[in-house]
């Protein structure tokens, strides 16, 4: 198969899964998260922001923040919020491992199938903790290798030379735990697609 077929399977993959799949599946995980008018939240590996659009307009008070390593998903972020005029969503290019705020700052922090891309976890979830405050919660959303998104990443990388790393139900808790307090789980439906794992910070 020539590298420009493979090239256009990953990119329909990649399109069905960030387009498609996510805010399908996924919108329902943010809706659990307590968020209030007056919560900061980051969203860390937002991609396009579908997320940050979600949360924006269920709350409109709320400061949204997203960051994602790609420029260009950043800009159509940005192209989208311009599009529909959100006023409480900010977008910046920055990776898990250094987040552009202050200590303390955010109230929720959220990783929705971003967190197996990850290179340093421990420098990341360190960072997380750092930027979210007192109580503040990290809600980290991936697949994993018993369910239907970890199907679809094994797809991806067999097409794609870069890997999508594929964890285990009890990885993602070991993950949390040695950063966050009161880690608790629970599969995602449909067909228990990915995994929701939360922890608290308690200082």
């Amino acid at each position: 198969m020539s590298k420009n077929i493979i090239s256009k399977l990953a990119w329909i993959d990649a399109r069905i899964e960030l387009d498609i799949l996510h805010p399908i599946f996924l919108k329902s995980v943010a809706d659990e998260i307590p968020i209030r008018e007056d919560s900061r939240v980051i969203d860390i590996g937002c991609g396009m922001g579908w997320a940050c659009r979600h949360i924006a307009r269920r709350y409109e008070n709320a400061e949204v923040v997203g960051i994602d390593l790609s420029e260009d998903a950043i800009l159509k972020a940005r192209k989208l919020n311009s599009k529909y005029g959100f006023k409480n969503i900010f977008y910046a290019v920055a990776s898990s491992e250094s987040i552009p705020f202050p200590d303390n700052y955010f109230d929720y922090a959220m990783a929705f199938v971003s967190f197996s891309w990850w290179k340093n976890i421990d420098k990341s979830m360190s960072e997380i903790r750092r930027v979210l405050n007192h109580g503040g919660e990290f809600y980290l959303l991936d697949i994993y290798g018993g369910g239907l998104g970890g199907i679809f990443a094994r797809v991806s990388n067999a097409l794609l030379t870069s890997k999508e790393k594929i964890y285990s139900v009890d990885d993602y808790r070991k993950f949390m735990e040695k950063a966050f307090s009161g880690v608790w789980q629970k599969k995602v439906k449909p067909f228990r697609w990915g995994v929701l794992t939360v922890g608290k910070k308690v200082d």
